[in-house]
């Protein structure tokens, strides 16, 4: 599904009105309308108390629509203003008037003696509505919007967001105080920020009306953005044919692993062998070999080390033997940070003359010399987490959240890889200017190795045939998926990187399964 910035939204409304010739104010009424009718789905024959928060802009005239439509219902309104008559849109001071003829209390809340009243309002109320800022929000929320938005948010009362929850940034997800609803109808596109984090905690169930624009008014734009959901990740699917055989399904290498974090290694090679790598090998130090049993499926490459447990010179050539064997390398995982290490790891990525995953320590090596990434002449995908991020992007790991999706995409074009910024909401990112936000997982992959099981995956499904961005917005799909399918029975608490990945082939399964039912009408009970 497309996702889009507030100025997407805006270029789309604008030519609704200059194109189509679609008044503002019969967005407006729609807009009010889904609102409502959101509302009354949630209520059934209940009806109840509400109070609509609302700005004096057009995000507070969706409000006010809303209130049109809730109130000739049946519904006991108040629409509380924050801001004053003479502040109000075109658009607004009709609803404004509307309501004010039908008998709906319209309250100003720019002097004290009214925000009593609201925060009465507030104790009572059954539902309040928080139509107060909208896409157009930036920065930090002005003193009486914080007051008002702190009292709603301490009722028990259902809350419903139009558009956006007030306080949360529609491009970034930063969030300022914002309001905590347990709804969001959003309009015209779904908004980044409402899948970014921290915005998508306050966004609550989120509701798409497309006020029945065509996708023709959509912009031409240098960046695309999309969510990951069921459907983009069911259109990726390669079903397997019945007469295909290991050799067609790629060998994956994966270059990991040390005596102290062997498990990183396995881990890895567990997510490629579950992803349906026809044949994967694990090129690890010697002496880390002797601190784990490992899947006898995996076929272990035993590098010199020297009794060190370390990745080093003594090894290499062997290295590059397996190399030229495989279709596809990941390195990273548990290799630690030694020097000797990193040495080495610098001089491997410019010389793999296959597509690679770089991940952890492989991207640690390169922090301060990312130039050698562009040294590299094959495709590329990059795993960072968003500590590694910020190494190799030299900011805080506080700067990097605060903006995921532009740090994604401008790491993507000036290293020409694909970048896949691990997190909450992973965001994909192309150097072609596509941008993609993760829909699946859960708390319970906030724990050590689950990073190494995605590894694995993207470089297997690389040497299955999928493209790179395919095997990377496939694979985050899938990843997050397993965790959730898990969280269903276990909760979050305590999920383990092997688990989940023991669910890879049965989410990969569900959905091809399903888009072949949807896409072909294939139901004949075969295991695809």
């Amino acid at each position: 599904m497309r996702i889009g910035s507030r100025q997407t939204v805006r270029s789309i409304e604008d030519k609704a009105m200059e194109v189509l010739k679609i008044p503002s104010l019969l967005m407006m009424d729609q807009a009010g309308k889904r609102v409502a009718c959101e509302i009354e789905k949630r209520t059934g024959p209940f009806k109840g108390v509400i109070v609509v928060l609302a700005g004096t802009g057009n995000n507070g005239g969706d409000g006010m629509a809303a209130a049109r439509h809730l109130h000739a219902n049946g519904y006991d309104v108040s629409v509380f203003l924050a801001g004053e008559e003479k502040s109000l849109s075109d658009n607004g001071k009709l609803y404004f008037h509307i309501l004010k003829k039908s008998g709906v209390p319209v309250i100003s809340i720019v002097r004290g003696a009214a925000f009593s009243i609201l925060e009465d309002n507030l104790r009572k109320t059954d539902i309040v509505v928080d139509a107060l800022a909208g896409i157009g929000l930036r920065g930090s929320l002005q003193p009486l919007l914080k007051k008002i938005i702190f009292c709603a948010n301490e009722t028990d009362a259902l809350k419903v967001a139009v558009d956006i929850p007030t306080g949360v940034n529609a491009n970034t997800g930063e969030a300022d105080n914002a309001f905590e609803s347990d709804v969001t109808v959003t309009f015209i596109l779904p908004k980044a920020g409402l899948y970014l984090y921290p915005g998508a905690s306050f966004a609550g169930n989120i509701v798409l009306d497309t006020l029945s624009l065509p996708k023709g008014l959509m912009p031409k734009e240098e960046v695309d953005m999309f969510l990951i959901d069921s459907r983009v990740a069911e259109e990726l699917i390669m079903p397997r044919r019945e007469n295909s055989h290991k050799g067609q399904h790629g060998k994956t290498l994966i270059i990991a692993g040390s005596k102290t974090m062997p498990g990183a290694a396995l881990i890895a090679a567990l997510g490629a062998l579950r992803a349906g790598s026809g044949l994967v090998k694990l090129a690890m130090p010697k002496t880390a070999w002797m601190c784990v049993s490992y899947f006898p499926e995996v076929i272990p490459v035993f590098l010199e080390d020297e009794g060190s447990g370390l990745l080093n010179d003594s090894g290499a050539e062997e290295i590059f033997k397996e190399i030229s064997e495989s279709d596809t390398v990941a390195i990273g995982p548990g290799l630690t940070q030694h020097s000797e290490v990193k040495d080495l790891i610098k001089k491997l990525i410019i010389s793999i003359d296959r597509p690679m995953v770089i991940d952890a320590d492989g991207l640690n090596a390169l922090a301060g010399e990312t130039s050698k990434l562009n040294e590299i002449d094959y495709p590329k995908v990059l795993t960072p987490h968003p500590g590694e991020m910020a190494r190799l992007c030299e900011v805080s790991t506080a700067e990097i959240q605060s903006d995921r999706t532009s740090y994604a995409l401008k790491a993507a074009e000036k290293w020409q890889a694909v970048v896949v910024l691990k997190g909450a909401g992973t965001v994909v990112a192309s150097p072609g200017g596509r941008v993609f936000i993760n829909t699946t997982g859960n708390p319970g992959m906030a724990a050590g190795g689950f990073g190494d099981v995605l590894t694995g995956m993207i470089a297997g499904l690389i040497g299955q045939g999928y493209k790179e961005e395919e095997a990377a917005v496939l694979s985050v799909y899938v990843h997050g998926k397993t965790a959730d399918e898990l969280a269903r029975t276990k909760g979050t608490m305590g999920l383990t990187p092997s688990e989940t990945a023991e669910m890879i082939p049965h989410v990969l399964h569900n959905l091809a399964r399903d888009f072949l039912k949807q896409e072909k009408g294939l139901d004949n009970g075969k295991v695809y």
